[in-house]
């Protein structure tokens, strides 16, 4: 019995990570979809955007090291 609810606990976060990845690409391709659309009308639009991305991702990342280090 109980490896039966170790099991059980293991394909449900199994399943739980698998639908999360899921939501993660369905989340991707939107964004993908929605910057070509806006680069098909706008290139300079699309260009700043991705930039602007670029940026929060750097400060981001670079929040997370100095928490990662205790600072």
């Amino acid at each position: 019995m109980k490896l039966q609810g170790e099991l059980r606990k293991q394909l449900e976060l199994d399943f739980s990570m698998k639908a999360r990845i899921y939501d993660l690409r369905q989340v991707q391709e939107f964004q993908t979809v929605v910057l070509e659309e806006i680069g098909k009308a706008a290139p300079e639009v699309q260009r700043r955007i991705t930039e602007r991305l670029v940026e929060v991702n750097a400060a981001r990342s670079a929040l997370e090291f100095r928490a990662g280090c205790g600072m």
